[in-house]
């Protein structure tokens, strides 16, 4: 419920004609797979993310597996510049937006 500013009275978001969502599209750059379709296979299939970790040395560590985001390489999808400037978070994300 969301206060009407005007009013003071509670309205719900699904009843107001002003909020509008359109969904132009999806993207997904998981553990399970670098597209939306690979994730969604994987996942029917059940298949897992966890993984042995890679991207630093985990052996001093009790936990040694993780969910890494695997077979992605950002320059697959930008200039290598802006992946050089860029932190891997902000690759996945520019990545499933794309």
């Amino acid at each position: 419920m969301v206060e009407n500013r005007e009013t003071g009275r509670s309205q719900s978001h699904h009843s107001s004609p002003q909020v509008r969502v359109v969904i132009t599209g999806m993207g997904a750059i998981t553990p399970l797979g670098n597209s939306v379709m690979a994730t969604w296979r994987a996942m029917l299939n059940g298949v897992s993310g966890a993984a042995p970790i890679t991207g630093f040395d985990a052996s001093t560590y009790d936990t040694t597996f993780g969910c890494e985001v695997k077979g992605f390489d950002p320059r697959d999808v930008m200039d290598r510049k802006l992946a050089n400037r860029l932190d891997p978070v902000c690759h996945y994300g520019l990545a499933a937006a794309d």
